[in-house]
């Protein structure tokens, strides 16, 4: 404005006395930081259902319909492992529905106390083979159900809220930070190729490249 009337273009400026009022929109918390993620971790009930839902998005990080869409024969207590292969409709109840592209099934590693916690759900609830681990009388928990549980959660060890989205984004910054390499953390994610991975999680990335890049000044002094 103020270069419009130094030209002559305005002959007055529109904004003078003008009051902004409003208060200021505060960035929106996307992932826990490592801390959080554990003491999130340790405050979970397993044998509740939806603790156990937020519990294992936030070990494999995966999609909220990818574990939805688990049934107890995509687990494999001998290799350690999970096949994702289908997702389930919470929204409108179709039923089992495909990934989300086909690099979104994948095999993923999964730790022994995970499997223990799944394999007593499954017995506990007697759950069958082809059977997806977290329905109650046929019907998924909605979004909004499950995000207010973890809501709930976080602010019960006063934690700033995440969305149960915001547990996927935790996952791929924990393994990053803890030196998993861009590649195998875009596998574990499902993601169509690495490219997604690295522009999703480019600011890790910088901060790695930066530590990275003192490791490499260290190694060199020492020639």
């Amino acid at each position: 404005m103020l270069d419009a009337l130094d030209d002559h273009v305005i002959t007055s400026d529109p904004t003078r006395k003008i009051v902004i009022t409003g208060r200021p929109v505060r960035a929106k918390r996307k992932a826990l930081d490592y801390e959080d993620w554990q003491k999130l971790i340790h405050c979970l009930d397993p044998t509740n259902k939806l603790d156990l839902i937020i519990y294992i998005a936030a070990v494999t990080g995966m999609r909220y319909a990818e574990i939805l869409g688990i049934t107890p024969k995509d687990f494999d207590p001998i290799s350690q492992s999970l096949r994702i292969n289908k997702t389930w409709d919470y929204k409108y109840r179709t039923g089992f529905k495909k990934t989300k592209n086909q690099a979104s099934i994948r095999t993923i590693r999964i730790d022994v106390r995970t499997i223990q916690l799944v394999k007593e759900h499954i017995e506990t609830n007697n759950i069958g083979r082809s059977t997806p681990l977290f329905l109650t009388d046929g019907i998924a928990p909605v979004s909004a159900q499950i995000n207010k549980v973890l809501t709930d959660k976080l602010n019960s060890i006063n934690i700033p809220r995440i969305t149960f989205h915001g547990l996927r984004h935790t996952h791929a910054s924990v393994l990053l930070y803890q030196g998993v390499s861009v590649l195998s953390v875009s596998k574990r994610l499902g993601h169509s190729n690495i490219s997604t991975t690295q522009s999703t999680y480019l600011h890790i990335i910088k901060e790695l490249e930066a530590q990275d890049n003192d490791k490499i000044i260290s190694i060199l002094s020492t020639l």
